[in-house]
């Protein structure tokens, strides 16, 4: 049985029972290639991964590839490439000219933490990673904004930090110019616009007025060419190498501080799981601005892969991944859904015909040998049938990768047969710099999160007011399957979030562990990790945003007194949230008149009334808008009754 529990026992989550525990949590797991404590690395730092990587790969070699665009801006067949010895260079003057200009003040306003920072607000460029490379060399501190941080959050941001320059493209420079004009910044000096081909000469008088000093991203560059600096500021592996803010979802957001040791960890040991090399080609969309791409394209960086960028619009990646051919293919559950409909839309379209019924024998005979073997090729049908399924992928696909929210076992089992690869399945909080946990690249089993990664450690604390516990009995087998609150510890853990004692507290344990509010549980034999539930009234959308169901009820429901409820539901399965609304008989001919339904439509009717609907959502859309919600927080859909 490719899939038993017997074959993986032993590669997943070492018990370490030979140590002392509390009784209400489990023993001490560990990565079973490092039983008696977490792994060390030889590199303590990022510079140290840098020039290793400069080091070992000729400098001419391509690193970052992108595909030129025409006078529509709409990319073209013809590729810009960026050496890894232009990058080394473009990163050194960049971050010399933001020094000569002293455009990054120290901060010291926070523990013993020494900070300079440094913002960027943009889609992944070829200049994103300039700029994080930068920071990198010069112990400067990357800030990312992001649009579906929102706005109240986003201004948080530059207020917690003090943050006094921002890197961003055209399309944000309007808002951050208005922010700033009404006094909502009043620490940010200085933009270095990324698309200088795009300025327009009333936004820089705009930018001047609001007292903004517009700079564009050659005058950085050109600063830094003619620098006298030479060498890059030494860094410590407590240093902090980027911030990453929470959206808010529970009061005021979280600056999650990641340190040169969280990512260089994190970064090593996910290297040994995936086994990247410089033969590798990664697709790189998924938002720089979240831990999950940062990660992953160190990782690749590391390997001395090449990276490919996407165009700049999500709608068009299947043209990108077509046009690139990734040999690694990562993503989140939104998207690997959205490819599945897409397909299986395709597969019902040919039903009863020829090709339609050895299409549907070829999936079942995959299917059934995952099961019972593990396999995820087949030599006729693979040749056959799934060459052209492959080819959503862009056809030389080895690997794929899941995270940031559950894949439906069902979904991740077909991606398997249509891809004939593995899939690699994995857990991890920006406070664990995005990778805790990870399936091995060789189990065909779907629904886990495997084992935890050897810069960590981890263990199960009871929640007895939900019934886990870490003594708990699966009724099936008989065998003991611990379940309870996952802590996790070790060098991939943050410091914590800045400048918030409070929230460091709840999170983060006097011995170190952070305490992840996941619920966990592990399959016995195997050890396996799975996770199962979630601690807080707090969920995860399948693109990996957290909602806060009480925000957002608590809200929608002043919409109108009319409304007697409103329950905000939502699945980590699916990309959006719905509303469900309880509006009493006497009233729903008011709430009808409110939202200026017609008179013809009966009371009874209202309830399965599409236009009713829509109305409904248009007055809890101006709520939203008014609050200041992100769109995920919007519903897509009421249900009244």
């Amino acid at each position: 049985m490719g899939n038993s529990d017997s074959k993986f026992h032993g590669l997943y989550n070492h018990n370490t029972e030979n140590e002392d525990r509390a009784d209400n949590e489990t023993h001490v797991y560990r990565d079973p290639s490092h039983p008696s404590g977490i792994e060390k690395f030889k590199h303590s730092h990022l510079q140290e991964v840098m020039t290793n990587v400069f080091e070992n790969y000729e400098s001419s070699r391509d690193f970052i590839i992108e595909r030129k665009k025409d006078g529509q801006g709409n990319a073209t067949d013809e590729t810009i490439r960026h050496s890894y010895a232009e990058v080394r260079r473009e990163a050194e003057h960049f971050g010399r000219g933001l020094l000569d200009l002293d455009l990054v003040p120290w901060r010291e306003e926070y523990r013993d933490f020494k900070l300079r920072f440094v913002g960027i607000y943009a889609k992944n460029s070829y200049k994103y990673f300039i700029q994080d490379f930068s920071c990198i060399m010069h112990n400067m501190v990357s800030v990312p904004i992001y649009d579906t941080l929102g706005e109240e959050a986003t201004i948080f941001a530059f207020e917690n930090t003090r943050m006094s320059t921002l890197c961003l493209t055209n399309v944000h420079l309007e808002n951050m110019i208005k922010f700033k004009a009404k006094g909502d910044l009043p620490h940010l000096d200085n933009l270095i616009l990324i698309d200088e081909e795009n300025l327009k000469p009333e936004s820089r008088e705009a930018a001047e007025k609001a007292g903004l000093k517009l700079f564009l991203w050659s005058e950085i560059l050109e600063k830094g060419k003619a620098s006298q600096l030479s060498e890059w500021v030494p860094v410590k592996p407590e240093d902090i190498y980027c911030f990453s803010y929470t959206s808010g979802t529970t009061g005021t957001p979280k600056g999650a501080m990641l340190s040169h040791k969280n990512v260089t960890s994190t970064l090593q040991s996910l290297m040994n799981k995936l086994s990247v090399t410089h033969r590798d080609r990664h697709l790189n969309y998924l938002p720089m601005a979240h831990i999950f791409e940062r990660i992953l394209s160190l990782i690749f960086f590391y390997g001395g892969s090449k990276i490919h960028l996407f165009c700049g619009d999500v709608r068009k990646l299947k043209e990108d991944l077509m046009f690139f051919k990734p040999t690694i293919f990562a993503s989140v559950p939104r998207l690997y859904n959205r490819f599945y409909d897409v397909m299986q839309t395709k597969i019902k379209e040919r039903e009863g015909t020829m090709v339609g019924n050895m299409m549907k024998k070829a999936i079942a005979t995959k299917l059934e040998n995952l099961e019972k073997s593990g396999s995820v090729t087949h030599s006729i049908y693979d040749a056959v049938i799934f060459k052209k399924m492959k080819a959503v992928l862009g056809g030389q696909v080895r690997m794929m990768i899941t995270a940031s929210a559950p894949l439906n076992k069902k979904v991740a089992d077909f991606f398997k047969i249509a891809m004939s690869c593995p899939m690699m399945e994995g857990y991890g909080q920006t406070e664990g710099t995005g990778g805790q946990f990870c399936t091995h690249r060789t189990d065909t089993a779907s629904g886990y999160v495997g084992g935890v990664l050897s810069q960590n450690e981890f263990k199960l604390v009871d929640v007895p007011d939900m019934n886990y516990t870490s003594n708990d009995i699966d009724p099936k087998t008989g065998l003991v399957r611990p379940r309870g609150e996952i802590w996790v510890r070790g060098d991939g853990i943050i410091p914590g979030y800045y400048k918030n004692d409070q929230k460091n507290k709840d999170t983060f344990s006097p011995e170190g562990w952070l305490q992840s509010g996941d619920i966990g549980m592990i399959v016995p034999p195997s050890n396996r990790l799975v996770i199962i539930d979630r601690k807080k009234n707090i969920f995860k959308l399948s693109q990996g945003e957290y909602i806060a169901p009480e925000k957002l009820e608590g809200s929608y429901k002043t919409c109108t007194p009319l409304f007697s409820d409103v329950y905000i539901y939502g699945d980590s399965l699916k990309s959006c949230i719905l509303a469900v609304i309880t509006i009493e008989d006497m009233n729903l001919r008011k709430v009808a008149e409110l939202v200026g339904m017609d008179d013809s439509v009966k009371d009874e009717e209202l309830f399965a009334n599409a236009d009713f609907e829509k109305k409904v959502i248009g007055l809890i859309k101006k709520k939203a808008e008014e609050c200041k919600f992100n769109r995920l927080e919007l519903p897509k859909g009421v249900l009244i009754n």
